[in-house]
């Protein structure tokens, strides 16, 4: 995989987790229902529509793979600059207010820390 290709799936998975622990999911669902789950969400609801692009360019890079390895899909820097804005919670007020709850702590560690 390229560098940026990585790094979507990093930050992809992130913001995974994230979904997961706001939409109260266990697990069973994709990225995608978690996604429309919590769509109405203050912070997500920006950016509902690109992150089912995102989801869609993520799933050609993971799983549409052949050997020899041909890379289908190479996302450019701008796509992972965006998508880092939307996983930095300093960029969201709702990640900044004092409001405490064991969605704020899961979010405002690195996503996918679980401390």
């Amino acid at each position: 995989m390229t560098r940026n290709g990585d790094e979507l799936v990093r930050l992809f998975n992130e913001i995974d987790d994230w979904l997961k622990v706001r939409s109260g999911d266990e697990g069973d669902d994709g990225f995608v229902a978690r996604l429309v789950r919590v769509r109405d969400h203050a912070v997500i609801r920006p950016y509902v529509g690109f992150l089912n692009d995102v989801a869609r360019l993520r799933n050609a890079i993971v799983h549409d793979r052949r050997y020899p390895i041909e890379i289908v899909a190479d996302p450019r820097g701008e796509l992972i600059a965006r998508l880092r804005q939307v996983r930095d919670p300093g960029a969201c007020y709702a990640f900044r207010s004092g409001y405490q709850s064991s969605y704020r702590t899961a979010v405002s560690l690195p996503i996918g820390d679980t401390r």
